[in-house]
């Protein structure tokens, strides 16, 4: 199995550009587009969400640099799902520096993968600390273009760190 964000994320769910007012807001919007993508079912949609939003209750998952990393465990779920918005305009969202989000990328990682899904999480984190890569995701015109611009950061051409 694949650790790659590129590889994660079915080209239906990438949400570009991603309208939301708030956390809540840009997780349906990309549980929308896991569903139409095939890579959620229908059924895991409302258990999704409902895990989900227990998540950023107890802990933003806000990031820095405009970042979220919404991510929850899933039953019913064969592996790990995931999907990536960028919005236009920064959707308010508790983070580390206090800076609102532009960049989410949300994950759902069924419970036989514990180990993988911390692994997976920390790769992204890592991914997404690339200045240069999220300047090309906020100026990505597509998705065929966020998911150029997350193919050459994984293969560590031109990588600028904050």
């Amino acid at each position: 199995m694949s650790l790659e964000l590129s590889e994660l994320l079915q080209p239906e769910a990438l949400a570009i550009p991603l309208e939301a007012d708030g956390p809540a807001q840009a997780i349906d919007r990309l549980l929308e587009r896991l569903v139409a993508s095939g890579a959620l079912a229908a059924e895991r949609r409302e258990p999704a969400r409902t895990a989900l939003l227990a998540r950023e209750r107890a802990r933003s998952s806000g990031l820095a640099h405009g970042l979220a990393l919404p991510h929850a465990v899933l039953d019913g779920i064969e592996r790990i799902v995931a999907a990536l918005g960028v919005a236009r305009r920064p959707i308010p969202w508790a983070t580390l520096d206090e800076t609102p989000v532009q960049i989410v990328v949300l994950l759902l990682v069924p419970p036989n993968r514990l180990q993988v899904h911390v692994r997976v999480l920390a790769g992204i984190a890592r991914l997404l600390n690339d200045r240069r890569l999220r300047a090309e995701l906020r100026a990505a015109a597509d998705a065929a273009a966020a998911r150029a611009a997350i193919e050459r950061a994984e293969a560590g051409t031109g990588r600028a760190r904050d």
